[in-house]
């Protein structure tokens, strides 16, 4: 009971308030490499091809990846490993910036220019932007045969009667926009590897589940994997932080 309904001092306090806190971006490493995420444009779609060669050629990039580099697995996900890493071709993009290619580079503008390199057509398919719409099943976008992934009714209490003896019934529809929590620090990931142990530096509040998923996807054991969660500054982003991990949505981010 020393901390329960008592005011008490932040562990991390001072630092953030005196700028002294390590987010990701302030770690560096000699010669560190630059990465970045060639994005789909389109949220339903068949990849039809894949083109790197002029990417390729632009000075100061290291490396251009696509499915065909990737060592072991090519899904993951926190609950259901149904989200594919990149996508192959002949394979579904299912949403808007599914990621297609990695690009490694010596210099931000030499990633941000060999992205902007590399081509890729896509069979466009309708889209479902819509709870209802997904719900209709007309257009299947995760599997052939339903976009539920699963369906679960929740009982309490004697609705029916209550429903009965109420004076007054109103049923209307209510939808809520999006929210987005303002946390404070910059998404990003910096990882070093010694041909030992991949050492990972992130934004994050969900380092187990990056440890397994970069373990199965790089094909190397799960102890040598070494995820270090970095300064936080705000809550409720476990999935979406470990998403943004593996895929960003900045252009880049320092590996």
């Amino acid at each position: 009971m020393k901390v329960i309904g008592k005011s008490v001092k932040r562990v991390e306090g001072k630092e953030k308030a005196y700028g002294e806190s390590k987010y990701t971006p302030d770690i560096y490493f000699d010669r560190m490499l630059y990465a970045g995420v060639v994005y789909s444009d389109i949220p339903h779609g068949i990849l039809k091809s894949i083109d790197i060669s002029e990417a390729e050629k632009v000075s100061g990039v290291v490396k251009v990846a696509t499915y065909k580099d990737v060592p072991g697995t090519n899904r993951f996900g926190v609950v259901t490993k149904d989200m594919l890493f990149l996508i192959p071709v002949g394979e579904k993009i299912r949403f808007e910036h599914d990621a297609i290619a990695l690009i490694a580079g010596e210099t931000k503008e030499a990633v941000e220019e060999a992205i902007e390199k590399v081509k890729f057509e896509v069979e466009e398919l309708p889209a479902v932007l819509t709870i209802d719409e997904a719900i209709k099943n007309e257009i299947k976008v995760n599997n052939e045969e339903t976009n539920i992934a699963f369906h679960k009714k929740i009982r309490r209490g004697k609705i029916n009667e209550a429903f009965k003896d109420a004076d007054l019934v109103i049923e209307r529809e209510f939808k809520t926009d999006y929210q987005e929590q303002a946390y404070l620090e910059t998404q990003g990931a910096v990882a070093y590897y010694d041909g030992e142990v991949m050492k990972i530096y992130a934004s994050m509040q969900c380092p187990f589940y990056v440890q397994e998923d970069v373990s199965e996807i790089l094909d190397i054991p799960f102890n040598k994997v070494d995820v270090i969660q970095m300064e936080t500054g705000g809550g409720l982003e476990v999935k979406k932080m470990f998403l943004h991990i593996l895929h960003p949505k900045l252009h880049y981010y320092p590996i």
